[in-house]
Parts: structure tokens; sequence; C-alpha cells
């Protein structure tokens, strides 16, 4: 019935992350697979959009047509996937080589009752975001979910950020930041919604999507990293607004809650988004010889760097730096790791597992030399 087992769309949606860290991770993650990928861009400046298309020619570079909104072009290529499932992903993200195999395998043993799936989202620190799932703002769940912040609607009814299930298990939603939808519910329940948003079309979908009786499970074992920005908060809670007017027209105290939510949201946005101060040692992970032009990378994209040091894979284990008590006494406050020395979903793995969460984590491609760090999204 499909062409191939899996479509991505990497989705218009405003500005994080430089694509080329997306777009290497994918190409790793797809390796070997039946997919296509789809790069619906808005438009990237300085003559990248060429490069990219150089630099990636397994990847279809669709043009969106004038005056078309974000959520209509997604509809139009949806329409075109020949995949058996169907990756919806933003662009400011970082996903694993095993990501898209789990989760492809996952909605195979469980064919008959997945209608989309998610997977565990940490930031740049390796900080849980709890809105890797989400419940539906209906007004029962606006009076007794307790988080109110941007992640609210992490479902109360599983517990704190700290107590996600280690095992595969049902939502109400997952991020839009990354949803696996079968292609066949989404042929039963329709595409997005155009006359919404897209964060109130994805909610959409999968309050569409439970009405039809298709389950929506969120997969912990999987983890991509995912940049978001303040406005991006100010934009999920207007979509929520626009949900609960579609869905509880009558539920008039819903739409101050979600209003007085957005507000605190978007304070605990800004906080989080202060920039540091003061002297900065960075820890490169490496091998030792790409460590002089991580060094001058580091140099350049960070402010106030005083020393750079190495943890060379090739004589010790990444994970050994968890517990190396020589990495505490250094103080060392941002980490930076190059791939392909360590692949994504090792470096995914070490940030998740790392305790210590106050520590920011760059990722550098030496194979063009680009430093790339979560604090620029």
């Amino acid at each position: 019935m499909y062409d191939c087992k899996l479509s991505v769309i990497i989705v218009p949606h405003g500005d994080g992350l430089p694509p080329e860290l997306c777009l290497c991770s994918l190409r790793a993650a797809a390796g070997g697979m039946d997919a296509e990928i789809f790069f619906a861009h808005d438009g990237l400046a300085d003559g990248r959009d060429a490069a990219l298309r150089a630099r990636f020619p397994e990847i279809t570079f669709p043009d969106r047509p004038r005056g078309m909104n974000g959520v209509r072009f997604v509809n139009r290529l949806i329409a075109q996937c020949r995949g058996e499932y169907i990756l919806l992903l933003h662009p400011d993200t970082l996903v694993g080589e095993d990501c898209l195999r789990t989760l492809c395998f996952f909605m195979d043993e469980h064919a008959a009752e997945a209608g989309a799936a998610g997977v565990k989202m940490i930031d740049g620190r390796g900080v849980f975001l709890p809105e890797s799932r989400r419940v539906f703002p209906s007004p029962r769940t606006l009076f007794h979910t307790p988080r109110g912040r941007a992640g609210v609607f992490a479902d109360a009814g599983r517990g704190a950020v700290g107590d996600m299930p280690d095992r595969p298990h049902r939502v109400d939603a997952v991020s839009d930041a990354f949803v696996l939808f079968s292609h066949s519910a989404l042929n039963k329940t329709g595409l997005l919604d155009e006359s919404l948003p897209p964060e109130g079309a994805y909610l959409d979908i999968m309050y569409r999507m439970s009405a039809a009786g298709y389950g929506r499970f969120c997969i912990p074992g999987e983890r991509i990293l995912h940049c978001g920005d303040r406005q991006r908060v100010r934009a999920f809670y207007d979509a929520l607004l626009l949900f609960c007017k579609k869905y509880y027209p009558e539920a008039k105290t819903a739409a101050l809650l979600i209003r007085l939510r957005r507000r605190l949201a978007i304070l605990f946005a800004k906080e989080k988004e202060r920039p540091k101060t003061g002297k900065r040692r960075v820890l490169a992970f490496c091998r030792e010889r790409h460590l002089p032009e991580m060094e001058a990378a580091a140099g350049k994209h960070l402010s106030g760097v005083s020393g750079v040091g190495l943890w060379n894979i090739d004589r010790m284990r990444l994970s050994d730096a968890v517990a190396d008590r020589r990495v505490k006494m250094q103080a060392y406050t941002d980490m930076a790791f190059c791939y392909p020395d360590i692949p994504f979903g090792r470096i995914l793995l070490f940030m998740d597992r790392m305790p210590e969460k106050n520590i920011a984590c760059h990722i550098y491609l030496s194979e063009n030399r680009q430093f790339i760090s979560c604090e620029t999204a």
C-alpha cells in the first residue's frame, strides 16, 4: 500500500538552531532505512538554501507557494508522502541514530491501535521538557493540572517531571516538535485543521484521533534535543485558547486560566533565557586532533571563554565523565561534543543522564567546522 517505510517532513517553524544540525542527525538516523525527507522551510538567508541543497542531495526542498500558511503547506506535503509512517519534525531539534527505527518498530507492534507517537525531549542543558506529553486542555485538567509553566498540561495524572515512566505509555497528546503519525490513521481522521495555527492544529488532530479510537504514545526510551523560544511559548498558549473555543465554547473560566498561565510561562522563559555572565570554562569531548579547532570555535561563538579542557574519547569513555571528580573540580560551565567523534544518540543520552543541569551544551560538526550552541535558539 505504501512505497516506503517512513516520510519525514521538517515543518516550517520559526527560528532556532541552524538546520544543519537537524539535517545531519536525520541523515544518520535514516541511514539504511527506506525513507524520504522533505525540508519545508520558510526560506534561508545568505545563500544557505543552495548550500544545504548541495550538502544534502538526498533531501527534497519543496518551494512554499507565496501566501500559503504553514499548516496548509504541511498538509500538501502529507498528501504527497509515500511512507507507512509520517514524522513531523521541527528544524530546531536533534535526533539520535536509533530513534526513527525504534519508533517505527513500536508502531509496527501496535499497528491496530497506535495513531501517533512521540519521544522524551530535553533542552540544551539536558533538562527534561514536560511538554513531551500533554493532556487535553479541558476545564477539568485546567483546574487540576498543577504545573503552570511552558510545560503545563504535562499530564498531572502521571506525576511531575521526575516521575515520567520509563516504559512507553499512553498520553492525550505529544509535542508538535516531534510526532510520528500512522499514515493510515491520518487517512481516516483527516489532516491538520488549516484554520488553526500550527500548535493548535497538532493538538486538534490528537483530539480527533482520540475520538476515532487511536492511541497516542510517548516513548521515553528515545530522546531528542529541542530548543524553543519565548515566542513559541506565546504561540502555544494562543493555540490553546483557540482549542478551548472550538471544543469547550461554554468554558469561560478556562480561557482566563490559560491567559494567566501564558503570562507565567513567558516570565519563566524570559528568566531561563538570561545570558551567562562572567568567565566560562568549556570541556571538549572529542579526539585529541580536533581540540585546536574546537577551542578556536568555542572562543569565537561563546563570550568570556577562559579555557577549554579536553576529554579525549580515544582514551576515556564518555559516560565516565558523569562521575569524574576532576570534571567537577574544574568547574566547567559548558560542554562541547564533537560529531562524528561521538554519535548523536550517545550525546543525547549523556545530556539526559548528566546530573548537573546548569551546564550549557554545544555541538561541533567537524565536517564543516560548524559550532552550534543551543543558547542561540
